[in-house]
């Protein structure tokens, strides 16, 4: 559906969390600074997928958006895993992360 979805999570985290913080500038700092951090990552990263997968990746640029989903499956259409308990653990740092920064915004509000 599009080749940066980490990114793109990672940026609707962030954004969120600077719209519960309430203070508009904050959220517009925060999106351009973001904007700019992976747009720098994105290109350095897609030159050396380049060179690795050469043709084959220029292919998958070609047919698949880099941040807005063209389109996608109906929720129903969808294999969804038997648990989640890897991708959870995987991710406990950002997890704790968000529940550090969610706590924080709740008690200085």
């Amino acid at each position: 559906w599009m080749r940066n979805p980490l990114y793109v999570g990672n940026f609707l985290i962030t954004i969120g969390i600077a719209i519960f913080g309430g203070v508009l500038f904050v959220v517009a700092i925060g999106a351009a600074a973001f904007a700019f951090q992976y747009h720098c990552i994105v290109k350095y990263e897609e030159e050396l997928l380049k060179k690795k997968f050469g043709k084959t990746y220029l292919e998958y640029m070609e047919s698949t958006p880099a941040w807005f989903p063209s389109s996608a499956p109906a929720i129903e259409a969808l294999e969804w895993p038997d648990t989640f308990t890897p991708a959870l653990k995987s991710e406990k740092r950002t997890l704790s992360t968000i529940s550090v920064m969610v706590i924080a915004l709740v008690l200085l509000a």
